[in-house]
């Protein structure tokens, strides 16, 4: 007897997508633990292997007298747009077990189908006419959408919705077991340009963004180029409410920065850059109550600075490292630190020559602790000569010995500086004036040397 002749198809109702969520944890979120660093377990979320995309159908056959069929039947199923009519999506087509007229089967469609859209499944038994009505497929077979690899797609304003009520929740996570090569918890991206790959935000006064992690807490690249007055930014920070910090950065360990920043431009490349258009505002601002506010070093001696400003610097105080403070002046030669200079008749500097010279002008600075005269291009032919403060000084004791307090002049030795003499005039000794370069704070018995000199020229 034909098995696809005098049968009627009932179905008993029941559709079930087999498909599985699987989305774990990355390494720590706020508020799971006190201290922030508790890894995910087995029990709080597990991830899962791949599960097949097929649909579990199940059905009734019986003959068009109700009577229940069994043995092995051709069944088609075709999935539509549409109700009746329509073109056809996708088709699986395969022999099924019936018993008692009980079937159970996996129907396999492409899971690109499920869309979002309304769809309808059609059967058809052996060579007889696809039954009618088409079976509606409802929210069950759109789990596939979810599945490991798939992907949700829509016109639907949010295309993914998560949510917990937990006191300790995690509203979407996202775990890589790779333990190597570059991966990614979580990926966002956006095409337009006014958009953003990740927007996060907090409306209980918490936080909108927080990162953990071994290396970097966030890492942030910006693969386009700005233009001037309109930079693009690794991050982009802003607030509209008073009392409220763009970035705050907060450390507890030691030998650590609340902000690092590096640069490996050439040219016009900050480490980090601040503007204000405040009237009352600064552009940075910094405050410490137990070490240096700002420190700053640069490892560059061609006229690289720590702190460089084009514009004014005001301090209620000022300390240096070094006690003198120096002038650039043009030299007619390369003198060595501590070279007793005086002014030549081409306004150049050079070095001293002769005794009790009017035109002494300074002593060349080792390391002074203000520079006055800076030049951005670099200084060429010039020398720092310390016009006021301690500096080294060659004297010469040749000529007399020199204690501290002595007043120091120049001598007939090329650079050096000795003990000055005064004259008598009326019984009353006066130092030769404008040749007197400053006193001497340390000694020199004989011979000549160099001793701490605080310039003082007169």
């Amino acid at each position: 007897m034909d098995k696809n002749r005098n049968k009627r198809f009932v179905l008993i109702g029941i559709l079930a997508a087999v498909a599985v969520i699987a989305i774990a944890v990355s390494s720590a979120a706020p508020g799971v633990s006190e201290d922030k660093n508790v890894e995910s377990s087995a029990d709080e979320i597990a991830m899962t292997s791949d599960v097949p995309s097929s649909i579990n159908y199940q059905g009734r056959l019986t003959n068009s007298a109700g009577e229940p069929l069994s043995g092995t039947y051709n069944m088609t199923f075709r999935l539509y747009k549409v109700a009746s009519g329509g073109t056809v999506l996708d088709t699986d087509m395969h022999s099924v077990e019936v018993t008692d007229g009980l079937f159970n089967t996996a129907i396999d469609f492409d899971q690109d189908n499920f869309d979002g859209k309304e769809l309808w499944l059609g059967v058809a038994i052996g060579t007889v006419t696809e039954m009618t009505p088409r079976q509606e497929l409802i929210a069950v077979p759109y789990a596939l959408s979810l599945r490991p690899g798939a992907n949700i797609i829509g016109s639907a304003r949010v295309a993914l919705s998560a949510e917990s009520s937990h006191i300790g929740g995690i509203g979407l996570c996202g775990h890589v077991t790779s333990e190597s090569g570059i991966t990614y918890g979580v990926v966002g991206s956006s095409k337009s340009p006014d958009g953003y790959g990740g927007y996060f935000y907090n409306n209980g006064g918490g936080t909108g963004v927080y990162g953990h992690g071994g290396k970097y807490g966030g890492d942030f690249t910006v693969k386009q180029a700005g233009t001037f007055g309109n930079r693009n930014a690794g991050v982009n920070v802003t607030t509209i409410y008073d009392y409220s910090e763009g970035v705050r950065t907060y450390t507890t360990g030691s030998h650590s920065a609340g902000v690092f920043a590096y640069t490996t431009g050439d040219e016009h490349s900050y480490g980090v850059y601040a503007s204000t258009t405040g009237e009352n505002s600064q552009g940075v601002y910094v405050e410490s109550t137990q070490s240096d506010a700002i420190y700053a070093d640069t490892g560059k001696t061609d006229h690289k600075y720590g702190v460089y400003t084009p514009d004014y610097m005001y301090a209620a105080q000022y300390d240096t490292g070094s006690s003198d403070v120096a002038e650039y002046f043009p030299v007619a030669e390369d003198p060595e630190p501590g070279t007793v200079m005086v002014i030549g008749e081409d306004s150049k500097l050079q070095s001293s020559g002769k005794a009790y010279d009017t035109t002494v002008a300074g002593i060349v600075s080792t390391a002074p602790g203000v520079a006055l005269g800076t030049n951005e291009s670099g200084n060429v032919g010039e020398k720092l000569i310390a016009v006021a403060g301690r500096v080294p000084c060659k004297v010469d004791a040749s000529y007399a010995s020199v204690k501290p307090g002595d007043l120091l002049t120049t001598s007939d030795t090329p650079g050096h500086a000795m003990k000055a003499q005064p004259v008598v005039i009326g019984d009353v000794e006066i130092y030769r004036p404008g040749t007197t370069l400053g006193k001497a704070l340390e000694p020199l018995d004989s011979g000549t040397g160099v001793i701490e000199v605080l310039v003082t020229l007169q």
